[in-house]
C-alpha cells in the first residue's frame, strides 16, 4: 500500500491507496506516466482549521472523512496527471484512521482484507 494525500486542482484533499499509471514511451525504454489509479478515495477536510495565532496547546484539528465520488461503485479511479497539483504523506494518524476505515469498508462488502 501506498497512502498518500493528493490535492487535486480543484482544492480537494484525497487520501487514497495512490499507484501510477504508465505507457511505453515511443522514443525510448522507458515507461510514461500517463495518470494516477487512486484504489478507495476519500476526501479529507479539516473541520477546525488552526491558524498561527491559536494557542500551541489549543484542541488537535478534527478531520473528516467522506468517500470521493460517492455515487460511483468504482473503487479504483483514474485521474489525468494534470489534475494533481500535489502529492504528500499524511500525518500517521490520519493514515491509521484512513485504514481502519477501508478495512470496515472491506469487510462489510464481505471482502478479504489481504486484497
Amino acid at each position: 500500500m501506498s497512502i498518500k494525500l493528493v490535492t487535486l486542482k480543484s482544492g480537494e484533499d484525497i487520501i487514497c491507496d495512490l499507484g501510477e499509471v504508465t505507457i511505453p514511451d515511443k522514443n525510448e525504454d522507458l515507461e510514461k506516466l500517463v495518470a494516477y489509479s487512486m484504489n478507495m478515495p476519500y476526501a479529507v477536510k479539516l473541520s477546525n482549521p488552526q491558524t498561527l495565532y491559536e494557542a500551541v496547546d489549543s484542541q488537535e484539528p478534527m478531520v473528516s472523512f467522506f468517500p470521493w465520488q460517492p455515487l460511483s461503485s468504482d473503487t479504483d479511479i483514474l485521474i489525468p496527471i494534470d489534475w494533481v497539483v500535489c502529492i504528500t504523506n499524511p500525518a500517521k494518524s490520519i493514515e491509521k484512521t484512513y485504514i481502519d476505515r477501508v478495512d470496515i469498508f472491506k469487510s462489510l462488502r464481505g471482502e478479504d482484507e489481504a486484497d
